[in-house]
C-alpha cells in the first residue's frame, strides 16, 4: 500500500533531496511540498495526506506549537519531524509531546524514510480506522433506533419490539462469528476488512425488521379473531413461504459480490448471505414465533391484543340485559365470574383475567387454584352464593348469569369460545341472550 506524503521543508533543494530518496524507497507518493506553516494548512485543507514530514526550522509558527495545533484539527495525519542535525534526547521528548509520532535526523537515508514513513501511515491507518469504526457504531445505534420506534408505532405495543430487534441482533451477532470463523479458521486471513462487520450490521437489522413486518404483522393480524397461539400456527407458516422466497433471492444476489477480486466484498458477500439465510430460516421462521408465544399477551404491552371493555361498561351492560340497578348488576357480574373462575382451567382463567378491565379481573382470582367439573345448576347455586344474592331463585339467576355471559362474549369474544369447549351441553343456554331477563323488576333481595 503506497502512503501519501507531504514535504513541509523550508529548502527547495532539500525538498528535491527527500523526493528522490521517496522514489528510491518506493510504496511512497510526495503529493506535496508546502514551504511555511501556512501553507501546511492549506495543502491538508485539500490533499488527501497520510504523513506529513515537518522541517525543524519551518515557519512562521514554530514547528512544535505548529504539530499541536495540527494533531488537534488533522488527527489521522502521522507527523514526522526532520531534525536538522542529530535528534537530542530533549527534542526527541518535546516532538512526542508535541504529537509527532517518529523523528528522523539529519543526514536523511533511504531506510529511514522508509521507516518513519510506514510508522506514520500506520499511525494514520489506525486513526482512520478507529474513526470510521465510530462514525459507524453510530450509525448502527440510529438504525437500531429507528426499527425500534418504528416497529413500536406499527405494532402500538413496546415489548414485542424490543425482543424482535434483539432476535435480529442475535442473528447477526451469530453471522459475524460465522464469517470470522470461517475466513480466519478456515482460510487463514489475518482479520476482516473493519468497516464489513458495521456495514453488515446495519443492513441485516433493517432487513430484519423488514421481515418483521412480514411476520409478526401477520401474526397480530390473526390475533385479533384467534387465540395468540392458535394464530402463531396460522400466521407463521404463511409468512413463512414470503419471507423464504424473498432471503433466498436476497442471499443469492449479495453471494454474487464474491465474484468480485477484492477481499474486502468477498466478505461482505459471505456475511451477508449467511446472515439473511439465518435470518430466513432461524430467526424469522422460528424464533420470533416462539419468543412471542413465550411472552403472550405481555407483547401487547402497554397495549392489549383486544380492545378491553371497561368495568363500567360491562356492568351497565349487565345491568341493562338483567333489569337490575347498577349496585347489584356488579355484584351480580362478580359473583358469576368467582363461579365461572372455579369451573374453569387456572390457564384459562388467566387468559380471560388478562381480557378482563379491573376490578372484574380479580373476582376471577377468588377462586385460588380451584379446577372443578360441576353441573349448570352447581354453577348457579355457587354465582348466588358468591353475589349474596340468597333469596333468588335458580330461573332467576340463570337469567342473570345469562346476562353477565352474553357480555363477556361480547368483552372476550375468542375467550368464551374456548371456555365454552371445558363446559358442558347443560351450560349452553346461558350463552344464549334471548334468554336474559325480560321484566322491570328483578332485583335480588
Amino acid at each position: 500500500m503506497r502512503a501519501r506524503l507531504a514535504l513541509g521543508l523550508t529548502d527547495s533543494d532539500r525538498a528535491a533531496q527527500v523526493i528522490a530518496l521517496a522514489e528510491e524507497a518506493g510504496e511512497i507518493d510526495v503529493v506535496a511540498t508546502p514551504q511555511t506553516s501556512d501553507d501546511v494548512f492549506a495543502v491538508l485543507a485539500k490533499t488527501e495526506v497520510e504523513v506529513l514530514v515537518l522541517d525543524e526550522e519551518l515557519g512562521p509558527l514554530p514547528v512544535l506549537e505548529l504539530a499541536r495545533q495540527l494533531q488537534a484539527k488533522y488527527p489521522a495525519v502521522g507527523l514526522l519531524l526532520l531534525a536538522a542535525h542529530e535528534a537530542s534526547p530533549d527534542l526527541l521528548r518535546a516532538a512526542v509531546r508535541s504529537g509527532f509520532r517518529d523523528v528522523i535526523s539529519s543526514p536523511m537515508t533511504v531506510e529511514a524514510l522508509a521507516d518513519a514513513t510506514a510508522r506514520g501511515a500506520t499511525w494514520a491507518q489506525a486513526v482512520r480506522e478507529r474513526s470510521e469504526a465510530d462514525d459507524l457504531a453510530r450509525v448502527a445505534v440510529v438504525a437500531v433506533l429507528v426499527n425500534l420506534l418504528l416497529l413500536a408505532l406499527f405494532m402500538r405495543a413496546l415489548v414485542a419490539p424490543l425482543y424482535l430487534v434483539a432476535s435480529s441482533i442475535l442473528g447477526l451477532l451469530a453471522t459475524l462469528g460465522l464469517t470470522t470463523l470461517f475466513f480466519q479458521g478456515v482460510l487463514g486471513e489475518d482479520d476482516l476488512t473493519y468497516y464489513v462487520p458495521f456495514a453488515a450490521a446495519v443492513l441485516l437489522v433493517a432487513l430484519g425488521s423488514d421481515y418483521n413486518v412480514f411476520v409478526a404483522g401477520r401474526i397480530w393480524e390473526e390475533a385479533r379473531w384467534l387465540r395468540l397461539r392458535e394464530a402463531i400456527s396460522v400466521a407463521a407458516p404463511a409468512a413463512a413461504k414470503a419471507v423464504t422466497v424473498a432471503g433466498i433471492a436476497l442471499a443469492a444476489s449479495f453471494a454474487l459480490l464474491v465474484a468480485v477480486p477484492l477481499l474486502s466484498f468477498r466478505e461482505f458477500a459471505f456475511v451477508m448471505a449467511v446472515g439473511v439465510l439465518i435470518d430466513t430460516f432461524i430467526v424469522r421462521s422460528l424464533l420470533v414465533p416462539a419468543l412471542t408465544s413465550l411472552f403472550g399477551e405481555a407483547s401487547w404491552w402497554p397495549g392489549h391484543r383486544l380492545r378491553v371493555m371497561s368495568a363500567r361498561a360491562v356492568v351497565e351492560r349487565v345491568a341493562d340485559r338483567a333489569h337490575l340497578p347498577r349496585e347489584e348488576a356488579e355484584l351480580v357480574t362478580e359473583g358469576t365470574l368467582a363461579a365461572l373462575g372455579e369451573r374453569i382451567t387456572p390457564r384459562e382463567r388467566r387468559v380471560l383475567a388478562h381480557h378482563l378491565p379491573s376490578p372484574l379481573d380479580r373476582a376471577l382470582d377468588r377462586s385460588g387454584d380451584l379446577d372443578e367439573r360441576f353441573p349448570v345448576d352447581e354453577f348457579l347455586a355457587r354465582a348466588r352464593a358468591r353475589a349474596g344474592g340468597n333469596g333468588v331463585s335458580t330461573d332467576e339467576m340463570r337469567g342473570y348469569a345469562t346476562a353477565v355471559l352474553t357480555t363477556l362474549e361480547e368483552a372476550a369474544p375468542d375467550d368464551l369460545a374456548y371456555i365454552r369447549a371445558q363446559l358442558s351441553d347443560d351450560y349452553d343456554p346461558l350463552f344464549d341472550a334471548s334468554l336474559a331477563p325480560s321484566t322491570s323488576d328483578s332485583s335480588l333481595p
